[in-house]
């Protein structure tokens, strides 16, 4: 499976599914799989949520990119790691992730991982941040 369906996959299980719009955490309308761009009040289907995916993945990909110093040499877990971070938290909440970000411009991946766990996002994620930090660490899935 290409590191891209890992991604999606990912984002299933990590955001859920609704198709009903609803307010989340800090109170964004929200539908889908995450999705709070432009969300009306109208319900939506699985077609459509599964559209929105794609192109929310897409985005969170180049916002990914645009960050993370060395993206493309990434081995294809720690792509996930920062695609699906960049998904959670938009490019410029990603950005302020400093000390992680140093820490994989430099290859070290296991200080990378502890300064995401070290994080307001961390404590509100839960287990999201602790898998997608152990495979920082990992590498592997």
């Amino acid at each position: 499976m290409s590191w891209e369906k890992h991604l999606l996959a990912d984002l299933r299980k990590d955001e859920g599914l609704r198709l009903k719009p609803y307010r989340d955490s800090v109170g964004v309308l929200t539908i889908g799989y995450g999705h709070t761009k432009s969300v009306s009040s109208e319900p939506i289907t699985l077609e459509q949520a599964e559209q929105l995916l794609q192109a929310d993945a897409k985005q969170a990909i180049e916002d990914a990119k645009a960050v993370v110093k060395g993206f493309n040499s990434l081995c294809a877990p720690r792509k996930t790691v920062v695609a699906n971070m960049a998904f959670n938290l938009g490019r410029e909440g990603l950005s302020k992730f400093k000390n992680t970000l140093h820490s994989i411009s430099i290859g070290d991946y296991c200080a990378a991982a502890l300064h995401m766990l070290d994080s307001k996002w961390a404590a509100q994620t839960g287990q999201r941040a602790r898998y997608l930090a152990n495979r920082m660490s990992t590498g592997k899935y």
